[in-house]
């Protein structure tokens, strides 16, 4: 008898070892430790970063970075998939060649290990003229690669104009 009850004891606090009562009152199951899955770069994807003016909606993760106390532009850097060594970066400009290509300077402003799709970077800066001065860089399958953020003379929107040499 002794045996039965211990064991319904142990049962229940295994029970209630791994379950969770949330507000509304239902029970949800924790996964043991090796059960739960970890975020990794989908092989062979590239990954789509995009940037655009920052909303307030947003329902995932939010990095919030102020390059100036009073900056003017305010805007959200996102991906679709997992980069790593995610760099925001202040640029400035060094060169241009007869060829167009322009060569920048850069200095980092902001850094994360990882960057996924459930997160975004927001920054708050100041973008100047038609000369780009913030950029992005990061890692994706093993390559580096490195971005101006350019604001569209047309129609305003913003997009990542990939630079070389930083």
């Amino acid at each position: 008898m002794k045996a039965k009850l211990f064991g319904w004891m142990l049962a229940g606090v295994f029970v209630s070892c791994t379950s969770n009562q949330n507000n509304a009152g239902e029970v949800q199951t924790l996964l043991p430790q090796e059960e739960v899955s970890v975020i990794e770069p989908k092989a062979d994807v590239p990954a789509k970063v995009t940037v655009e003016w920052a909303r307030n909606e947003w329902s995932g993760k939010t990095h919030d970075v102020a390059l100036s106390e009073n900056g003017s532009a305010q805007f959200a850097i996102m991906t679709d998939n997992v980069i790593t060594d995610f760099k925001l970066l202040a640029l400035t400009f060094v060169e241009a060649n007869e060829m167009g290509e322009i060569k920048f300077s850069s200095e980092e402003k902001f850094a994360l290990q990882n960057l996924s799709a459930d997160e975004r970077v927001r920054v708050q800066g100041t973008m100047f003229g038609t000369i780009p001065n913030i950029g992005i860089s990061y890692v994706e399958n093993g390559q580096k690669k490195d971005f101006a953020i350019v604001e569209s003379g047309e129609d305003g929107s913003l997009s990542l104009m990939e630079i070389k040499g930083l």
